[in-house]
């Protein structure tokens, strides 16, 4: 699905909350009407950000990678090229989150893999979208014995 597909599949999600929440003002029910009113709000929001991600150019894999290797916990990244994981298992992570900016305008990390244990979700610009939190910060204190014993020191 292409940004402009998803766009207008959000603002078709917007209409219809809109016309359930007439609906339910007439019927006189004003929870449910307040409920679908935020709802289209949220759809509309969701829409004018894929359209100004859309819009963004993609980054250069270099910067991707320097991005990703700067948010990745290390054993989840580059320290899992060899041949276990296959020699350019790092090169493969690029590309998928490449393949995300590109499709999507969003790619993000998950908690096992982000060197802050919560979850981060990225745009074109390499900036950090998680708009319900503030930004994170990069554990600069050595990992925990448990950490250690699981693969996920740095």
């Amino acid at each position: 699905m292409t940004c402009e597909e998803m766009a207008k599949s959000y603002r078709l999600a917007a209409r219809c909350s809109r016309r359930q929440a007439r609906k339910h003002v007439v019927a006189g029910n004003l929870l449910a009407a307040s409920e679908a009113a935020s709802h289209a709000g949220l759809m509309e929001e969701c829409a004018l950000e894929v359209e100004r991600s859309d819009a963004l150019p993609m980054p250069r894999k270099e910067n991707i990678r320097a991005f990703l290797k700067e948010w990745y916990l290390h054993s989840r990244f580059e320290g899992r090229d060899g041949p276990v994981w296959g020699a350019n298992y790092s090169t493969l992570i690029v590309k998928s989150a490449s393949r995300d900016l590109d499709s999507y305008g969003v790619s993000g990390i998950s908690m096992y893999e982000s060197r802050t244990g919560k979850p981060i979700k990225f745009g074109r610009d390499l900036s950090i979208l998680n708009a319900d939190e503030p930004p994170p910060q990069i554990q600069r204190k050595p990992a925990s014995l448990g950490r250690i014993i699981h693969g996920q020191a740095w």
